[in-house]
Parts: C-alpha cells; sequence; structure tokens
C-alpha cells in the first residue's frame, strides 16, 4: 500500500470534507493508497472539530513542519491569508510537492508561487501549485456553513474538481491532481486561470458585494428601528455572509479581481434597471414573465447539478487517472528515485 502524505493548511468545510473522502478511501483493506492527513490552523475549534470527524492523523502548529513532508499540500484559506503562507511554504516545500490552492482567485496566486516557492539552479521549480475549485453537488450548496464541523465524507459526492493551473504548471503536477479526483470520484473541469477569475467575479465577489448592499440600503434608512422587527427569513438569507466578519477577505477579494468584480457590478446593475423599468409600468406581466423564465432556468440548473455535463472540458478523470496513482511511489517528480531509463531533469 502507497502512502500518501497530505498537509490541511486551513480547516473548513471544503478541506475537512476532502480529508474524510481521502480516509474513507484508506479504510478497505484492500485500498492501494493510505492517505496520513496532518492539519495546520489556527482556529483551535476547527482542528478539534476535525479530530472529531475523523479527519486528522497529525495536528501541528508550526506550519514549516506540518508541510514539510507532504506529497500533496491543499491550502484552504482565507484570501487575505494566502501569500503569507505561500512566503512561508514555499522555501520548506519538499521537492516534486503539489500545492493544491483552493483560493477563490488564481491568477495571484500563481504570481505569488512565482515568487516564493524554491526552484533549482536552473530556475524549474521544486514544488508546483496548481489551481483548484472542488465543487459539491447543487444540494450541498444551499447550505451555507462553511465551518469544519459541517463536513461530511459525502460533501463533494457526485461534484467536480475545477483545475486552473498556470501554462507553465508540470503535466505530472496536473496529472497526479487529476489522478487524486479519479481514486475519489470527482469529475475533472479545467479553466483557464484569469477565466476562472472571471467567472469568480460573478459567483464570489458579487454574492457579497450584494449582501453588503442589500443590508445597508435597510441599515441606512431613517426607520430602520422600525424595520428590524419584521426582518424575515428572505433578509436574514440575503445577508447571511456578512456574519463570517471577514472584510479584509472580501474587500482583497473584488479589489485584487478589479476589472472583472466592475464588470460583474456593471451587469447586475443594469439587470436591476431592467427590473426597475418594468416596475414602472401598471402591466405586470412583464416582471412576471421575467420571474417565471428565471425560475424555471433556475430550476434546470438545480436539476443538472448531479449530471455530466456536456462541455467538450469537462474530463472523466478516471480513464487516465489509475496510471499515476497507482504507481505513486515509483513516481518522478513525486519522490521516485530515478532509473536508468528515466531522462535526465
Amino acid at each position: 500500500m502507497a502512502v500518501v502524505n497530505v498537509s490541511m493548511v486551513g480547516l473548513d468545510r471544503r478541506s475537512v470534507s476532502l480529508a474524510l473522502m481521502l480516509k474513507a478511501y484508506s479504510k478497505p483493506p484492500e485500498a492501494n493508497h493510505q492517505f496520513i492527513i496532518t492539519v495546520n490552523d489556527d482556529n483551535s475549534d476547527e482542528i478539534e472539530a476535525a479530530s472529531q470527524l475523523g479527519a486528522v492523523d497529525h495536528n501541528i502548529h508550526d506550519i514549516f513542519t506540518a508541510v514539510q513532508n507532504a506529497n500533496l499540500v491543499v491550502v484552504a484559506l482565507p484570501y487575505h491569508a494566502v501569500q503569507e503562507v505561500f512566503r512561508s511554504i514555499g522555501p520548506v516545500l519538499m521537492p516534486g510537492a503539489v500545492v493544491m490552492d483552493l483560493s477563490p482567485l488564481k491568477v495571484p496566486s500563481i504570481q505569488w508561487a512565482n515568487d516564493y516557492f524554491r526552484r533549482t539552479s536552473d530556475g524549474r521549480f521544486e514544488a508546483y501549485l496548481v489551481g483548484a475549485a472542488l465543487i459539491p453537488s447543487v444540494e450541498f450548496m444551499v447550505d451555507p456553513r462553511t465551518d469544519a464541523a459541517s463536513a461530511q465524507a459525502n460533501f463533494f459526492q457526485h461534484g467536480k474538481l475545477v483545475l486552473s493551473p498556470s501554462v507553465s504548471c508540470s503535466p505530472d503536477a496536473i496529472q497526479f491532481v487529476s489522478d487524486l479526483a479519479a481514486l475519489l470520484g470527482l469529475r475533472v473541469h479545467f479553466t483557464d486561470p484569469a477565466e476562472h477569475d472571471g467567472i469568480v467575479a460573478a459567483m464570489e465577489s458579487l454574492p457579497v458585494l450584494m449582501q453588503m448592499a442589500l443590508f445597508q440600503t435597510a441599515n441606512g434608512n431613517p426607520a430602520w428601528e422600525d424595520y428590524q422587527p419584521l426582518a424575515s427569513t428572505s433578509f436574514a438569507l440575503g445577508t447571511y455572509r456578512l456574519a463570517a466578519n471577514d472584510p479584509e477577505a472580501w474587500t482583497l477579494l473584488a479589489t485584487e479581481n478589479r476589472a472583472n468584480s466592475l464588470r460583474a457590478l456593471d451587469n447586475l446593475i443594469g439587470r436591476l434597471n431592467d427590473i426597475r423599468a418594468m416596475l414602472t409600468t401598471d402591466d405586470p406581466a412583464p416582471l412576471h414573465q421575467a420571474f417565471a423564465v428565471s425560475a424555471q432556468r433556475y430550476a434546470e440548473w438545480l436539476n443538472a447539478g448531479n449530471v455530466d455535463g456536456a462541455s467538450n472540458r469537462l474530463h472523466s478523470a478516471g480513464r487516465a487517472g489509475p496510471r499515476l496513482f497507482g504507481a505513486l511511489p515509483n513516481l518522478t517528480p513525486f519522490g521516485r528515485k530515478k532509473t536508468q531509463g528515466d531522462s535526465k531533469k
């Protein structure tokens, strides 16, 4: 059985659910791989929750020690912390290690890896960054919890792993992460890093900016004291992310991706103006039609969540995956000693 050392830097619902999937894979005696999970997080509550779920083999407070022997490092941190973590771990990652970066923006992360990851004397990276996003099936998306305690081994069942590697990323590193997806039954979808960040502006930044604007609209009204007793579930769900109290991460998410954030906001403002125009008439039909079409398309999206997409960029990693992972201890660059048949690096 091959042992794969995995370090989780940052514990949340995504990383702990992934750890639970890896531990579940390792349990059967016939499993080809044993995943050893080491965690590092400043939040003791998150560590305790992950430990109680059975996702932790080792808890190491010192980040250098936590990652130095890892084949795979999964970074799942608030965005404002990612640059400093890359600066810290870059010099101590072991040769051939793969860093799977789950942070929301990929283009800045690629630059930080270029700045901080150790290189050989001829300028080649010794460890590799693969930008990634773990996407659960749609039924889990409507659950807003993000903490480690809400992690589940089936959280990514029928889900996908979106990979956004740089053009210079090692093909072996990409294959390594694709093979991991194959073992866990995740579909793999590839996006260009810049394209990914454009989509994130609409899917992550815009909802947070909308929630802030919605709350400010009500809270800034002179009648706010009268509003509060009538606050509804709709209002609470429409503003819930403000409870996370992470203004630094939200600010960076929007400003580091400024052009895409502005484009998303402009599109939203255009739609709001369209809706406003519908409300200025006495005819309810246009607004009714807009609601009907949106509801239909929303239902189609929900129903499509567990179905393989038709995009030609959505691949089944299972076809090629076991080839690489099945021989993990014998691979270059993942720790193998070279044989005579290897080409020189």
